[in-house]
């Protein structure tokens, strides 16, 4: 059934050219930004969101995919930001970019840690992602994150929830950020 299919597809694109296009097999090669290849890339067709026909690259960064209608492909690896780019305009190297990492400590006014809290990562567009728990420590390490603006927002009970602290967000960079919290109850005296 599926070589009917391929078959079918090739006569269609032999005699209609103007209403389809099928993509010949893709070949290539993922880098990162340092021009050296990143193996176990995952590298698919893409869809509405959705991922087909996936090849992982290999320890030199290279993929093969088969032929297609799809002419959109996507690219990503652990610890790199996704990229998106056209079959038919593959004649070049994919780069990915590493993502950024964020490191976020919640602490008291004394500066010691707060075991117990949660931060917010909000973006310009309204898009939140969390709450994420902090460790003894008062720490939440988050990677993966898209480069660009974002605002944390840190929350603990029995502390006001802290007005967000803006962060720009570099690829490939750690940003680090301490938030001091404060106390609902008042004082007490001595």
């Amino acid at each position: 059934m599926r070589g009917g299919r391929t078959t079918a597809l090739v006569l269609l694109a032999l005699l209609l050219p103007g209403l389809c296009t099928v993509i010949l097999a893709v070949e290539g090669t993922v880098l990162d930004e340092n021009q050296k290849p990143i193996e176990g890339a995952r590298v698919c067709y893409f869809v509405d969101k959705v991922e087909l026909f996936c090849s992982l690259s290999d320890a030199n960064g290279r993929y093969e995919l088969p032929s297609s209608e799809v002419d959109t492909i996507r690219a990503h690896a652990k610890g790199y930001n996704p990229k998106i780019f056209s079959a038919a305009a593959q004649h070049r190297p994919v780069t990915l970019q590493r993502a950024p990492a964020l490191r976020v400590r919640l602490v008291d006014r004394t500066g010691k840690p707060l075991p117990k809290g949660e931060l917010l990562i909000s973006y310009p567009s309204g898009k939140e992602l969390g709450p994420f728990p902090v460790n003894r420590a008062g720490l939440q390490i988050r990677r993966g994150l898209n480069p660009g603006e974002i605002r944390v927002i840190g929350m603990a009970d029995g502390f006001r929830r802290s007005d967000p602290v803006a962060v720009t967000l570099e690829a490939g960079e750690e940003a680090v950020v301490t938030i001091e919290m404060l106390s609902i109850k008042p004082a007490e005296s001595k």
